[in-house]
C-alpha cells in the first residue's frame, strides 16, 4: 500500500550519454537504483540501438518513464502504457521536464475493454492487477490503441507488467501479426504465480507459438525454439531467480 500524501521529487541521471531528469519519491527503492535498474536492460538498450529512425515505441508497464527515456534518446515515437495513477503522474512529470513527447494512456493493457482491481505499492516497480487490489483501474487492448492513434508502423514492444504479461498479448494479436515488432518482454515465473491465475507455462508456451522462438534476456543468450529447449528454460528460470526477459518477434 502507497502512502498518498508523499511529495515527488526529482534526480538527475544519465541515460544513453543524454543528462535527464526523472521523478519519483524518496521512499520508493526502485527510484533511488533508478540508473542500475535502467542500465539492466541490456537487451532492451540492444534493440532500440538497433533501429533505424523514424521508429515507434510502445512501452507496456511504463513505470514512471526510464524506458521511455532509453527510447528517446534514439528518436523514438512514444505510446507509453501504464495503469498506476502514481506511476502515470510521475511518467508525465519525466517527459514535460525533459522536453519528450510521449502519448501516455492511465490504464492497464489487457485483453479486451473493462476494469481490474489494482495494487499501488511503496516500490514503484511492484505495483501490480491482482484481485485484492484497492482501487479500480481501466482496462484497454493494445490493438484498441494501436487503432486509434492510426499507427502505420510499430517496431519495438516493451511488457513489463508484474505477471499480466499473457493478457497483454491476449489483446495485441492483431498489432503483433500485422507490425511484426520485437517484442522485449518480462517473465516472472512468482509475479504470475502470485497475481494471477494463471500458470507461467501458458504465458511461455504462448510466446513460442507466436514466435516460434525466443532468445533470454539479450541477443546471443539461451535460445528456445521447441519443447525440450523451453522445459529447459523454465527449469533454468525457476532456480536462477524467476525473472528473464524474452526477447522475440511473432513469425510470418
Amino acid at each position: 500500500m502507497f502512502a498518498a500524501n508523499l511529495k515527488p521529487t526529482s534526480r538527475e541521471i544519465e541515460v544513453m550519454g543524454i543528462k535527464r531528469k526523472i521523478f519519483g519519491y524518496e521512499s520508493d527503492r526502485y527510484f533511488g537504483e533508478i540508473e542500475n535498474h535502467i542500465a539492466n536492460n541490456t537487451g532492451l538498450i540492444t534493440e532500440i540501438c538497433s533501429l533505424k529512425s523514424p521508429h515507434v515505441f510502445l512501452d507496456i508497464g511504463a513505470n514512471i518513464g526510464g524506458t521511455s527515456l532509453l527510447a528517446a534518446a534514439s528518436g523514438a515515437k512514444i505510446i507509453a502504457v501504464e495503469a498506476s495513477p502514481r506511476n502515470a503522474e510521475l511518467f508525465r512529470h519525466t517527459m514535460k521536464e525533459n522536453n519528450i513527447e510521449a502519448e501516455l494512456f492511465q490504464c492497464a493493457a489487457g485483453s479486451g475493454p473493462g476494469e481490474v482491481r489494482f495494487s499501488e505499492t511503496d516500490f514503484a516497480a511492484g505495483s501490480h492487477v491482482g484481485k485484492e487490489g484497492e482501487i479500480a483501474v481501466q482496462v484497454r487492448s493494445i490493438d484498441s490503441i494501436v487503432e486509434d492513434l492510426d499507427l502505420h508502423s510499430v517496431d519495438l514492444v516493451k511488457i513489463d507488467v508484474e505477471g499480466y504479461e499473457a493478457e497483454v498479448l491476449r489483446g495485441a494479436q492483431k498489432t503483433l501479426d500485422h507490425f511484426k515488432p520485437v517484442v522485449v518482454m518480462e517473465f516472472n515465473a512468482y509475479a504470475i504465480a502470485m497475481h494471477t491465475d494463471e500458470s507461467p507455462r501458458i504465458l511461455a508456451d504462448m510466446v513460442l507459438d507466436l514466435a516460434g522462438e525466443f532468445e533470454v534476456d539479450a541477443r546471443g543468450g539461451m535460445k528456445v525454439h521447441n519443447r525440450e529447449t523451453l522445459e529447459s528454460f523454465m527449469y533454468q528460470h525457476m532456480i536462477h531467480g524467476c525473472v528473464n526477459d524474452l526477447i522475440w518477434r511473432p513469425k510470418n
